[in-house]
């Protein structure tokens, strides 16, 4: 079971992912020639303390606030490749997955976001979200030819996009999982 779940979150991820570097260059270093750590570069008058926190979303959430999104203790593990997860004990329980990546109008930007998103899950739930960061989105259906609703989110904040995933198997319906991603989009939203 934690196999097939490891397995569905990292084909939302990497729907998303791919939308947003498909464009992109296949250079893995800096203009200094020092390998990129996965922290964005401040491109405005934020300061270095702000850019930071904002690029690594997983450190800014604290594991009560995604319990209570849940309604229930989480298990909070890293992401191979960046990113984190918060699982219940009982994996067909809701969990909640997190990644950022920089945000670029040159590979798509929130358009190609959406695309990924949409393209990995049936389903006709969600939409634009109003009031939360720059621009933020939802997604309910489906994916990979279950029959439980999972979701995706996503909330452009300054210079990154953070991606929302719930997987769960427990027979929550959309619109539960809908309220779960919004409330999580809002949390992320705030603490970047």
């Amino acid at each position: 079971m934690r196999a097939n779940r490891t397995l569905t979150t990292l084909a939302l991820l990497a729907a998303v992912t791919t939308g947003l570097t498909g464009c992109g260059s296949d250079d893995k270093s800096s203009d200094s020639g020092k390998p990129n750590t996965g922290t964005v570069a401040p491109t405005d008058d934020k300061t270095d303390e702000t850019d930071s926190s904002t690029s690594d979303i997983c450190a800014a959430v604290t594991d009560d606030e995604i319990e209570a999104i849940v309604g229930a203790p989480i298990t909070r593990e890293e992401i191979p490749g960046g990113g984190c997860t918060f699982n219940q004990e009982d994996l067909r329980a809701a969990g909640i997955s997190l990644n950022t990546t920089p945000y670029d109008e040159s590979t798509g930007g929130f358009d190609a976001a959406i695309s990924g998103v949409s393209a990995t899950l049936d389903g006709t739930g969600g939409g634009p979200v109003d009031g939360i960061g720059e621009e933020a989105y939802v997604k309910t259906g489906t994916a990979m030819g279950g029959s439980s609703q999972q979701g995706g989110g996503l909330v452009h904040v300054g210079n990154i996009l953070v991606q929302v995933t719930v997987i769960q198997g427990a027979g929550l319906s959309a619109e539960k999982v809908e309220a779960m991603v919004v409330d999580t989009l809002k949390l992320v939203a705030e603490k970047a």
